[in-house]
């Protein structure tokens, strides 16, 4: 199975192995490996930003996912997410609670499939309100010279 960047430090934080992502993928064939790994990858991220080690919410955790994909896949975020099987924040709820049964993640008491509903959609998240990161003047990048006498 081919890996994404951040799979080797994934694998290694977690200590999970590809015989685990593998069994992962047989018990919910929705999802694609690379859906496992980036949920970990975003719960490590989110871990690393945190000045005192804490639980991370779902909804803490879905943002965090956010996040990463943005910095990783910029405006294909969306579609690379979609082809990994991960179309909403409550499938990536269902990847986290696979690890949890799978006994890569622990949960709490406390946590429930409810933590990632409607956390965000994910066509606004990634799509409508994509953080451009700056302005951009379109009239003059598409300023060109039209043959025809008196347009432009």
């Amino acid at each position: 199975m081919a890996q994404a960047p951040f799979a080797e430090e994934v694998l290694l934080t977690f200590h999970v192995g590809e015989e685990v992502l593998v069994k992962l993928q047989e018990r919910n064939p929705d999802f694609h490996p690379r859906a496992y790994l980036l949920v970990l990858y975003a719960l490590n991220h989110a871990m690393r930003a945190l000045k005192q080690r804490r639980h991370i919410s779902g909804r803490e955790l879905s943002l965090a996912v956010r996040e990463v994909a943005l910095e990783r896949f910029g405006l294909l975020s969306r579609t690379v997410l979609a082809h990994w099987g991960l179309r909403s924040t409550e499938d990536l709820g269902r990847v986290v609670f696979a690890l949890v049964e799978s006994g890569v993640l622990v949960k709490q008491d406390e946590d429930r499939m409810e933590d990632f509903q409607g956390v965000y959609d994910f066509e606004e998240a990634f799509e409508a309100s994509y953080p451009w990161g700056g302005s951009v003047d379109f009239g003059a990048a598409f300023e060109v010279t039209c043959p025809v006498a008196g347009h432009r």
